[in-house]
């Protein structure tokens, strides 16, 4: 059964608004006053003053702190809380928000939600309200909170990743000291989630980065450019410890991989074995051959010649010419048996 029902009176539409409304009154009736007496002790109006107790918009906060002073009532902070009470009521975004308890923050769109609610339950005053509020001693709430950031700051499009400016904003809504620390810590906590995903996302732009450009060489369809990149990423992971070689050794896989390039351009080394794949791959050519086409590739198995003191800055190999096979080494005829 709902308070109606019981009492028989319809509850009105706006019950903060009726409770400040009353209280109001009251303290009317109690000073003795006239509206216009009242007008007398302050600096708003006799009608605005009147307007105030009636039915319509709630009143500014600058008049129901005058409302209270003129009526001599004692603590304004009563009568500010039925105010605050009644402008939440009246824009209706509170219950919207679905802000969770302080303690029960852990992700960056609940603390959005949440510094959005402190502000409706402060009564959603004008932001440079808010910024003149945020001030510390020696240092002016501009300084601290821009009316850009705070107005921001309650449409849940701030980033709020300025723990002093999170801060002064409290501040300047009238959050308790007592309570800031419990704000901080939920700060900390709704910012964990946003540096994981920032290093996944940075993670993840790498990777496809490394796919972007495997896929390039892939449809470059370059074989020789795929050993140079393979021989590149060895070179790396050699040099890792010994930086100091990394000069050389980067110059040592350029030139290889120009020579495999080379060889298979002129179509002589797709059959395997023919061409090593090692470091320091050199002309197959005799010494004092004239300069023209390689010959043809030294087999696999053919055993090298014995190297010389004298040969030892040279690679090992082949005595024949190019373009004719060696000659066989046969018994000569007429030697005896």
């Amino acid at each position: 059964m709902t308070a109606s029902s019981r009492t028989g009176q319809p509850q009105p539409a706006r019950p903060a608004r009726a409770r400040l409304t009353a209280h109001l009154i009251k303290l009317k009736r109690l000073s003795g006053d006239s509206f216009t007496d009242l007008a007398a002790r302050t600096t708003v109006s006799a009608s605005t003053l009147k307007r105030a107790v009636g039915t319509g918009p709630v009143p500014q906060e600058h008049v129901v702190t005058a409302f209270v002073h003129a009526c001599a009532a004692g603590d304004e902070q009563p009568v500010l809380m039925m105010w605050r009470a009644a402008r939440a009521e009246e824009r209706g975004i509170l219950e919207g928000l679905q802000a969770p308890q302080v303690d029960n923050i852990r992700t960056r769109a609940e603390l959005k939600a949440a510094f959005a609610a402190v502000y409706e339950r402060a009564g959603a005053p004008p932001v440079r309200t808010v910024r003149d509020r945020a001030g510390v001693p020696g240092t002016a709430g501009a300084c601290l909170l821009p009316p850009n950031t705070a107005w921001r700051i309650t449409r849940r499009e701030a980033q709020l990743a300025d723990w002093p400016q999170c801060e002064a904003f409290l501040r300047g809504c009238g959050e308790p000291a007592h309570r800031i620390a419990r704000w901080r810590e939920a700060w900390k906590r709704s910012a964990e989630p946003v540096v994981a995903a920032s290093r996944r996302q940075n993670l993840s732009a790498m990777a496809h980065s490394v796919s972007t450009v495997a896929g390039m060489v892939e449809s470059l369809n370059t074989p020789a450019l795929a050993d140079c990149l393979s021989m590149v990423a060895g070179v790396f992971r050699a040099v890792e410890v010994d930086k100091s070689r990394l000069a050389r050794a980067m110059n040592e896989a350029v030139i290889d991989g120009i020579g495999i390039a080379a060889v298979r351009s002129s179509g002589g080394g797709e059959q395997a074995g023919t061409v090593s794949r090692t470091p320091n791959v050199r002309d197959h050519r005799a010494p004092g051959a004239s300069a023209g086409p390689p010959g043809p590739p030294v087999p696999a198995k053919r055993a090298a010649r014995p190297v010389t003191a004298a040969a030892t800055s040279r690679p090992v190999i082949s005595s024949h010419a190019p373009g004719r096979p060696p000659a066989r080494q046969g018994k000569p005829s007429g030697s005896a048996s």
